[in-house]
């Protein structure tokens, strides 16, 4: 008897007792489901936090100023010296340098007469903001050029922003409404951005306009480096800070200008989010050992079922090894069944989460064929004692078994 010949006869033993099979296989289909489920939501997560820091633009870094050696996940920023206008000028002349980006944030309440929205995130940039966070109007338009040169207090709003105070996003095309006491006209409306299924109302104002609407607000901005390609983003950053460095600042020892390395902070995600991903997927993984005790179970059924045949099959020259084959392919059958209905299952499963939490739709191919080759293995493993155990029957014995 061949392989494939035993393949066949490991099908036809499974699709003759097909419940009993289908509850076999379903702690495999638990286990390997769960197993690539958990790791794919969290690459998803991982990949959406990604690019909720960077906007979805891997070739911008942030700039930030402090004492030498810390960093914004260490220490303090502290308020660096004012940027001025021919700075800008003269950094977005450096090498690998495309744009350089102020911002500035402020929490506010915005209010539509007697409707209001609670702390509402404002910001305020040059108009390359929109570029880089990719944002597009549901309603209206943008701030434009004409806009920053006259210092125009319009605002964009977020689309829930926007529904809770005038009902739909349309609605609220040029209606005035009062943000920090001050008016301000709505030109736009732009969906709102999330990250990790959270989202944070924000919207948008002229950088110009800044100093009217907010004129007790600290004077504190934040830069962006934009660079020509993400290949030379670190040194896009760096000639920006260098720069900075020698033309502004006063006593370097105490603080200077640095650029956030983007690729640093995305390995530290990424680190944090593959040993918790591990963590749980592990524990997942307890349910495939389960699956594999139940494989066990139901192939000692399956020997004791089939001692006869056993019999006949060594009484007419059937060796050991040929026995012990069959049983093994017969569990490896089951528990390869289950590893593949388990791909679908997590297909599905995570093609909805996706759906749910908006996240770009990923799966692994790598932890998949992982996850399929350990359910086999399992198979192999689990199945040995009970292929033993019909290898090693006697042929008298199983003959006269009743």
């Amino acid at each position: 008897m061949n392989i494939m010949e035993s393949f066949r006869m490991a099908l036809s033993s499974v699709m003759a007792h097909k419940m009993r099979s289908i509850l076999t296989m379903l702690g495999i289909i638990i286990g390997v489901g769960s197993i690539i489920t958990i790791v794919a939501i969290g690459q998803m997560g991982e990949q959406q936090l990604k690019n909720s820091i960077s906007g979805g633009n891997k070739a911008m870094i942030t700039m930030e100023f402090g004492p030498p050696g810390s960093s914004s996940l260490t220490g303090p920023v502290s308020a660096p010296p004012q940027i001025r206008p021919i700075d800008v000028e003269r950094i977005r002349q450096l090498p690998y340098v495309k744009s350089f980006i102020e911002q500035r944030f402020e929490m506010s309440d915005v209010v539509n007469g007697e409707k209001k929205v609670d702390s509402v995130y404002i910001r305020a940039g040059d108009l390359e903001i929109f570029d880089i966070n990719n944002l597009v109007p549901v309603a209206g338009r943008l701030i434009v050029q004409d806009d920053v040169d006259r210092a125009s207090q319009v605002i964009v709003l977020g689309q829930d922003t926007a529904i809770e105070l005038f009902g739909t996003a349309d609605d609220a095309i040029g209606q005035i409404i009062e943000l920090n006491s001050q008016p301000v006209r709505v030109v736009g409306v732009v969906e709102e951005q999330s990250t990790l299924g959270f989202t944070m109302q924000t919207c948008y104002v002229p950088l110009s306009a800044w100093e009217a609407i907010f004129p007790r607000a600290a004077a504190f901005s934040q830069y962006a480096v934009i660079a020509t390609d993400v290949e030379h983003v670190t040194e896009a950053g760096q000639n920006a800070a260098d720069y900075l460095n020698e033309t502004l600042v006063v006593n370097p020892e105490e603080a200077l200008f640095k650029p956030t390395d983007m690729r640093q902070l995305e390995q530290e995600i990424s680190s944090v989010t593959t040993i918790m991903t591990a963590i749980i997927g592990g524990i997942a993984a307890i349910s495939l050992l389960v699956g594999g005790i139940g494989v066990m179970n139901i192939m000692l059924v399956s020997v004791a079922e089939r001692t006869r045949e056993i019999g006949v099959r060594k009484a007419l020259g059937a060796t050991r090894g040929r026995i012990l084959q069959q049983f093994l392919i017969e569990s490896m059958v089951l528990t390869s069944l289950g590893g593949i209905i388990g791909i679908l299952f997590a297909y599905g499963l995570t093609a909805l989460v996706a759906s749910i939490l908006g996240y770009e739709f990923i799966l692994s191919v790598p932890v998949t064929i992982m996850a399929v080759l350990f359910s086999s293995m399992i198979g192999v493993v689990f199945g040995l004692l009970p292929a033993n155990k019909a290898a090693k029957l006697s042929p008298i014995d199983a003959l006269r078994y009743e």
